[in-house]
């Protein structure tokens, strides 16, 4: 799946991607907190530093990612997609196990029972 299809997929099975803030560093700049030779001694400081986490239908959070530095919206999708493709093969291998489980249920239904 693309990430346009997977980003659909999330949205349907009740995922949702929440923003926020992520500039605890202790008190440090993104320089001094990664120290001489890291991209932002280069770059300098970022505009904006967030995390993104994923949560499903019940609230519970199933991935995260922080530390992203001046994401545009598209970038946002990006990550968001890319979550959800780290998610799907285990909502798949559930949903395998449910259907498996059900079947096995059936079967045992279907049996004639001794009097």
């Amino acid at each position: 799946m693309d990430g346009a299809q997977l980003l659909r997929w999330a949205e349907r099975q009740g995922y949702t991607f929440t923003w926020a803030d992520d500039w605890d560093l202790g008190g440090k700049s993104h320089t001094d907190y990664y120290g001489p030779g890291s991209a932002y001694e280069e770059c300098g400081e970022p505009s904006t530093c967030e995390t993104c986490d994923m949560v499903d239908a019940n609230g519970d959070m199933v991935d995260s990612l922080g530390c992203i530095d001046d994401a545009s919206e598209e970038y946002r999708r990006e990550v968001e997609a890319d979550m959800a493709r780290e998610v799907y093969p285990a909502w798949v291998k559930a949903q395998r196990r449910s259907r498996s489980t059900w079947r096995a249920r059936k079967r045992t239904l279907r049996r004639p029972v001794a009097l």
